[in-house]
């Protein structure tokens, strides 16, 4: 169990971006083993995976798309 709490540390985190996804199993046991972290360990959790969130998903667009947008209206 201390495995899984400490595998959610920051730099844990930073380690494993470009490490393959889980598989549907290992997600599942996953979600499973949330139920016994502390309240204030899921707020924690929560946290990381805002912050996760709005960095994927705050990207703006590159220069290629933005050409391609542009040239749409000319």
């Amino acid at each position: 169990m201390s495995y899984f709490i400490n595998s959610f540390s920051s730099s844990s985190i930073e380690s494993q971006k470009n490490t393959p996804k889980f598989n549907l199993v290992d997600f599942e046991n996953m979600k499973a083993n949330l139920k016994s972290l502390s309240p204030s360990q899921l707020r924690s959790l929560k946290s990381s995976i805002e912050a996760e969130l709005t960095s994927k998903s705050s990207s703006s667009i590159t220069d290629e798309e933005l050409s391609m947008i542009s040239s749409l209206f000319r």
